[in-house]
């Protein structure tokens, strides 16, 4: 059974695949914990340069970093919906861990979507491949009776490499927007 689930998180596929499920539910879906994280000698840090790409296909691209700091700044462009063009992103991340977050204002000058995402995570290694887990926080203006709904809570994870098409397919149908639909 152990090598069956190594085989399982190794393979390219399910990496660039998602998981997903409610919160505070794991009925029906086969739950991974994962002890990977840093390797011995292993740096794990977002860096200049770098081009992160989630399962769906949306990029960060990491244009600053400050490895002294941890202070970090780039663009993101969604692949998912109607996202136009670039996004400027600002993060930072912990110079002596792995937990990282970074957030984009959905406002370019193409069109202001008055909403803002910001994604929390962790680095860690996966079959020695870096990856990045996060959970976002999407919140778009509301008028204050329909605050309710200004807030939507998804997660993506970050590779620095392009899943294929086939898992960016399969994860449409598991996954929600980390932007809002008229950014």
């Amino acid at each position: 059974m152990a090598l069956t689930i190594k085989k399982l998180v190794c393979s390219k596929l399910f990496q660039g695949a998602r998981l997903c499920g409610r919160a505070g539910s794991t009925k029906g879906f086969l739950v991974l914990r994962s002890h990977h994280g840093k390797a011995e000698g292993c740096e794990l840090q977002i860096a200049e340069g770098q081009t992160w790409h989630n399962e769906l296909g949306s990029k960060m691209v990491v244009t600053s970093a400050d490895p002294a700091t941890g202070v970090f700044g780039g663009i993101y462009n969604s692949k998912v919906g109607d996202a136009e063009k670039w996004y400027v992103l600002t993060g930072r991340q912990d110079i002596d861990g792995d937990t990282v977050g970074w957030t984009v204002n959905w406002n370019n000058a193409y069109n202001n979507a008055h909403s803002v995402t910001t994604w929390s995570g962790q680095q860690q290694l996966r079959c020695s491949d870096p990856v990045i887990l996060t959970t976002w926080l999407l919140t778009r203006q509301t008028s204050p009776e329909n605050d309710w709904e200004s807030t939507q809570i998804g997660s993506d994870q970050f590779f620095l490499y392009d899943p294929s098409p086939e898992a960016k397919e399969k994860a449409k149908f598991h996954c929600r927007n980390s932007h809002p639909k008229d950014a």
